[in-house]
């Protein structure tokens, strides 16, 4: 089994919701509020669900690397150090455009906003290239499969720490930005991970929060979720 496999399900995700900001960036309008401050919602939950998985990567994942392979993480560190300025880059700029109103201050902000983005979109997209063309083999290189098998599941632990609210938005947020062999697979990985009672509320929750026509494919893949 691929025990590392599951990361990519959240790779997709991220790389999905950098693509979708630098989209709805360039929307934004001077006129509507409402769209900004739904845009600035959105970003404060990315950068949360960022920040969590970067700090399970330092916290967890990275330190046995560290112990086999010299300066195996160095560089995955320091372009995180680099993320966590941008995201409060990000966010201010957000926040600026909310404050300026009607100012004439807003068109600057919202090219800056719009630089940004897509400065995020590219090192996001180099950064997630990078972690899974070369770092990963790293680890099947180094580690055993009881040993990674182990080390997912001190990654799955660290997940259960996060905030349930948090847990119950980046759920479906991170099913409806895969593709459906993708969902499969994560589903299946969620399986193996999680206490079966866990499993079958995320499951049943997962049910009604996403399209049904989406659900009713995975069910088809994997009946005992019909059940």
């Amino acid at each position: 089994m691929d025990h590392l496999h599951d990361i990519f399900y959240i790779h997709n995700a991220i790389m999905a919701e950098a693509a979708e900001l630098e989209r709805v960036v360039q929307t934004l309008s001077q006129e509507d509020a409402a769209r900004t401050e739904g845009a600035l919602e959105q970003f404060v939950f990315y950068k949360s669900v960022l920040e969590f998985h970067e700090g399970d990567e330092e916290e967890v994942f990275f330190p046995p690397l560290a112990a086999r392979v010299a300066y195996g993480a160095q560089d995955y560190i320091f372009d995180h150090e680099h993320h966590r300025k941008l995201y409060g880059e990000i966010e201010g700029s957000l926040t600026g455009l909310l404050k300026a109103g009607n100012s004439g201050d807003w068109s600057g902000l919202s090219a800056k906003l719009y630089r940004q983005a897509v400065a995020l979109h590219a090192t996001m997209e180099n950064h997630i290239d990078k972690e899974n063309e070369l770092l990963l083999p790293i680890y099947y290189e180094n580690f055993s499969d009881e040993e990674l098998k182990g080390l997912m599941a001190k990654m799955g632990e660290e997940a259960d720490k996060m905030p349930q609210e948090l847990m119950m938005r980046i759920l479906p947020w991170m099913f409806n930005a895969n593709s459906a062999d993708d969902r499969e697979g994560m589903m299946r990985g969620f399986k193996e991970l999680v206490p079966p009672e866990m499993f079958a509320g995320m499951t049943q929750f997962l049910a009604g929060q996403v399209k049904q026509g989406d659900w009713q494919e995975l069910v088809r893949r994997m009946p005992e979720l019909g059940g």
